[in-house]
């Protein structure tokens, strides 16, 4: 059976006297060795060259012959060039390349083949590997919207194929091969800030790009000081919101104004009368018919184009 088989053996003559007993085995292995890691690993591209290339095996029975194995072992450049070094097995089955001097930034293939004490052969095992120490140089961000009311924005660039791109420190755009690149940030009100770089499949970074954009949704306060006066011709109504705190918005830009003949509480698909800026807390609307009964409102607009939709208005 495969492993270590024992046997007995004596002799017996005519007169059926036996000898002793001789002991001895026989070990039968037709299991080829296994590869179980290697160092780099297959398909790795990394920063720093590696000091050895390591491929270890496991043999179930029997060790590694390492006179036949490492006469299977080489590494060559990306031009099929032999790189000098030297090759060594380290029982019971990690086998070792060490390079006369530190790889240089390019491609790599190694492969050795395992042959164990029993000749059995794990076939030939190759791997590749790329030694690259660049950094990304073509990574830009395109101007940011600042300041918005927006909650989302998407961000844009360029970048060099085979990279990704990082935003505070997370992975937003996985490596592709693309040259262009964009990524949908949700933002947050007040000022949000952005550190983004590119990186390629060795880990290497390009200089890290920083954005700022204030966001700010939130639209003033109502304007609940509006009173109109309709006294006079009857024609015109003087509309005043002396009283409005400005200051303590701090964004105030101006002051729509609206108008109907019915009552009304929501602005969607009305046109205002009037815009005017910052300041201002009075306005006469003229041209009015005499003896009809005329609904106002008063919205504040402050720097980012928010406002109210929704509003109490007065009567004149």
């Amino acid at each position: 059976v495969e492993g270590e088989n024992v046997f007995k053996l004596h002799a017996k003559d005519i007169a059926a006297n036996r000898s002793d007993d001789v002991s001895f085995s026989i070990l039968l292995d037709r299991t080829p060795p296994v590869l179980q890691s290697t160092q780099p690993a297959n398909g790795a591209s990394v920063n720093t060259p590696p000091a050895t290339v390591v491929f270890t095996f496991t043999d179930a029975t029997t060790s590694l012959a390492a006179d036949p194995t490492l006469a299977t072992a080489a590494v060559n450049d990306l031009h099929g060039q032999d790189v000098p070094g030297t090759w060594q097995l380290q029982a019971p089955g990690t086998i070792i390349f060490t390079p006369s001097a530190p790889f240089a930034e390019g491609s790599y293939t190694a492969r050795v083949e395992a042959i164990d004490q029993a000749g059995n052969k794990s076939g030939s095992k190759v791997i590749t590997f790329t030694v690259d120490a660049t950094a990304p140089s073509t990574f830009t961000l395109n101007p940011v919207t600042s300041p918005t009311n927006f909650m989302i924005q998407t961000l844009t660039g360029t970048k060099e194929a085979n990279t990704s791109v990082w935003i505070n420190g997370v992975e937003a755009v996985p490596l592709n091969a693309e040259t262009v690149w964009s990524h949908q940030v949700t933002l947050i009100e007040g000022n949000n800030s952005f550190s983004i770089y590119s990186q390629d499949a060795s880990a290497n970074r390009s200089e890290t790009l920083q954005a700022e954009i204030t966001c700010d949704d939130t639209a003033p306060l109502p304007v609940l000081t509006l009173t109109a006066n309709g006294n006079g011709t009857g024609t015109t109504a003087t509309l005043t919101w002396t009283g409005y705190n400005e200051a303590i918005q701090g964004d105030i830009a101006s002051y729509r104004i609206y108008m109907q003949e019915q009552l009304f509480t929501q602005l969607a698909g009305l046109e205002k009368i009037a815009e005017l800026p910052v300041g201002r807390f009075e306005y006469t609307v003229t041209n009015l018919t005499k003896g009809t009964r005329y609904y106002f409102a008063v919205v504040a607009v402050d720097t980012h184009g928010n406002a109210h939709t929704s509003v109490t208005p007065v009567s004149a």
